[in-house]
């Protein structure tokens, strides 16, 4: 109590007063979320061999078609050189077809030559072509397992962890 006017008057707080003014207010948000890639690839080998070279950083960013890994290609270097000696030596056969079909033909005309000798020619000689068709088809599948031998990005983005290393096996799949 206040000893002079009836009690209350010590006790008094003092009143301040702000002015409200209107200033910019930046409002942020802190949200839950996933981030989640819009296309995603798993890397796999075409061709079955030895990694030689692992060629990116993991987390960097690579585009569609840069090499990831390098087969051992000598496997593959061998069935491409094996597949075009079987093309050369198909062609051969077939110019050794065209010339005796040829030959027959000459032949028969003045009958010095059997018809069987002429069919059997004519038949020999569609089967070198036949040859030739196979062996363009066997190299053609032998220099795409040569190309197979460098993995390459199917898409552009950030890569991920490579699960294989340089002297691991690996397969189709």
């Amino acid at each position: 109590k206040d000893e002079g006017a009836g009690g209350w008057g010590a006790m008094t707080p003092e009143v301040t007063y702000v002015t409200a003014k209107p200033e910019p207010l930046a409002l942020t948000s802190q949200l839950p979320g996933r981030l989640e890639a819009i296309r995603t690839s798993d890397v796999r080998a075409q061709v079955s061999g030895i990694i030689l070279e692992k060629k990116f950083q993991e987390g960097s960013e690579v585009k569609a078609g840069d090499v990831l890994f390098q087969i051992d290609p000598a496997p593959y270097q061998a069935a491409v050189a094996l597949a075009e000696g079987q093309l050369a030596r198909a062609k051969a056969t077939l110019h050794e077809a065209q010339s005796r079909e040829k030959r027959l033909s000459q032949l028969k005309a003045t009958n010095s030559a059997s018809q069987q000798e002429l069919e059997t020619a004519e038949a020999n000689l569609l089967r070198a072509r036949a040859e030739i068709q196979v062996a363009e088809a066997n190299l053609t599948t032998a220099k795409l397992n040569l190309n197979y031998a460098e993995v390459k990005a199917p898409i552009s983005g950030r890569i991920g962890k490579a699960f294989v290393t340089e002297g691991m096996l690996v397969g189709q799949g």
